[in-house]
């Protein structure tokens, strides 16, 4: 009997489901897809429950100055991973090619384009793309 409530197949490892819901989440194991992203600090989550536990984590206070550029953040954690984007110092290193970069998010971001990663699809000319916000929003641009 069990057998037959197991009817759905993952593509990418035959793993079997019963809800549709547990297969669509298993996917995002596979696909590295992260739907749920905090609105104070930008992380992403593949669960809706991971992400209302994260929010937990963030604190809020009165408002933080960033004493840099004067972008006001609403707890010290964010303001903390802020401040990365106006130092000089670059102390996250791609092994492939020694580009230094501000954060382990930029590294990450560098490093599927190394391995070749376009999980970005142009909804006009079907082109992929390893960064969502340069080279795709700029074909959609272009196709307009």
């Amino acid at each position: 009997m069990l057998y037959f409530l197991l009817q759905l197949t993952c593509e990418y490892c035959n793993k079997r489901f019963a809800k549709l819901f547990d297969l669509r989440q298993h996917h995002r194991s596979h696909t590295g897809e992260r739907p749920f992203q905090c609105i104070v600090c930008s992380r992403s989550f593949t669960q809706k429950s991971n992400l209302t536990k994260h929010m937990k984590s963030h604190k809020v206070s009165h408002d933080l100055p960033c004493p840099i550029c004067q972008k006001i953040f609403s707890c010290e954690r964010s303001l903390r991973r802020h401040l990365a984007i106006h130092s000089t110092v670059l102390p996250f290193v791609c092994k492939e090619c020694g580009k230094g970069f501000k954060t382990a998010l930029y590294l990450n971001s560098h490093l599927a384009m190394h391995r070749g990663d376009k999980p970005f699809t142009c909804s006009v000319s079907n082109g992929t793309f390893s960064l969502k916000f340069l080279n795709l929003n700029l074909n959609e641009r272009m196709n307009e």
